[in-house]
């Protein structure tokens, strides 16, 4: 048997998303900014993709930019605004468990002379209101907290953190590429916000960057004015048909059989093995897709390679390696011991997922587990 068990990394494209992408490839394959036939086709279904997803995340089709992916709407989100302090500079609020996409361009923004706040975050791994206020000062440009963790699953109150910010007339950008369309994304406080699609069965190398109107980035890439002048370059008309299609078709109900079957999983995982340490929240507070625990004392690597060899597909939440600063940068910023963090495992559920995938798992883990034996 194989078992895919890796969807907060990727998920397999749709076929009705692949179907509808396969005519841009040989058919409607005019650029979108041309002013013939071809080139209006293109820009039609590229803004009736555009409708779909604004629609769905609740903003106005003119307010979304489309971009490569997360990476690049992240970083545009950061050092375009960054852009437009640069004399002056500023400073800058993320937490210490965001993509590397957000504190890789934060720590460039430190070395360009940007002052940088990474806040902690609690064992549980939720940021503190307490503690983004503390932060704030007279020069903060910009707030970025992600809103639901791709490593643990946690859903941050990213609502409270824009109502402060807005107070502030301090601009918040989240990350919700984990979050899109499996958890309310509150947008009224919100002035950035990344997605993409391959995370909702949509083709890789497609994003968006929510930018509410009136707020102002310098763009990364200088072209031919495309996307508002924010990103120059030709669109990627298949991929954004497909982003739109993607979005189209996902269904809310999708979400309540992850829900189901997170809990399953989690709740024979305590069984089997009761010294088992789940880090993802298993409320409301936790992503319905997101399962991340930890095996005490066992070689999270060693029980992964275990895993692949019987056709289970999961991934690493730390390098699990001899060296404490090796470990996943997530769970040291939520304080895990080294017994459990270098023992972490991410399964992420998709919509494929079956209980009796979820069983066999929990044979093959039993079965390593024994083989593999504890530190």
């Amino acid at each position: 048997m194989k078992v895919y068990l890796d969807y907060a990394s990727t998920c397999p494209v749709d076929s009705k998303v692949l179907e509808s992408m396969l005519p841009f490839f040989s058919e409607l394959y005019g650029n979108s900014v041309s002013i013939h036939q071809k080139g209006k086709e293109a820009l039609i279904e590229v803004q009736k993709a555009r409708q779909v997803i604004a629609q769905r995340l609740g903003v106005r089709s003119h307010e979304l930019i489309f971009s490569s992916g997360a990476t690049e709407s992240n970083n545009l989100a950061l050092k375009g605004l960054a852009f437009q302090h640069w004399k002056k500079k500023g400073h800058v609020i993320v937490s210490s468990f965001e993509h590397k996409s957000v504190l890789e361009a934060a720590r460039w923004l430190e070395k360009e002379g940007f002052s940088v706040t990474y806040l902690k975050v609690s064992k549980e791994g939720f940021v503190s209101v307490e503690d983004l206020k503390k932060a704030f000062r007279d020069d903060t440009i910009l707030v970025s907290i992600m809103h639901g963790q791709n490593e643990i699953g946690t859903i941050q109150d990213i609502a409270s953190f824009g109502k402060l910010c807005r107070e502030r007339k301090i601009l918040f950008h989240t990350d919700a590429c984990q979050s899109f369309l499996k958890s309310k994304i509150p947008l009224e406080y919100l002035d950035l916000c990344s997605i993409n699609a391959h995370k909702v069965y949509g083709p890789k190398g497609i994003g968006a960057l929510y930018v509410r109107q009136g707020v102002k980035l310098n763009p990364l890439l200088h072209g031919g004015g495309h996307e508002l002048n924010m990103r120059g370059g030709t669109l990627n008309v298949p991929a954004i048909v497909g982003f739109g299609k993607a979005v189209e078709v996902y269904k809310e109900e999708i979400n309540a059989t992850l829900h189901f079957l997170k809990e399953y999983f989690a709740s024979v995982l305590k069984k089997e093995f009761p010294d088992i340490f789940i880090t993802s929240p298993l409320n409301e507070k936790g992503l319905v897709h997101i399962l991340h625990v930890c095996f005490e004392n066992i070689d999270g690597n060693a029980l992964l390679a275990y895993l692949n060899i019987k056709g289970v597909f999961a991934s690493s939440a730390s390098a699990c390696t001899s060296s404490v600063q090796d470990l996943s940068h997530v769970l040291k910023a939520v304080g895990l011991k080294y017994s459990l963090a270098q023992g972490g495992i991410r399964f992420s559920l998709g919509k494929e997922t079956t209980q009796e995938e979820i069983d066999y798992v929990i044979e093959v883990l039993k079965e390593g587990i024994e083989k593999i034996g504890k530190r």
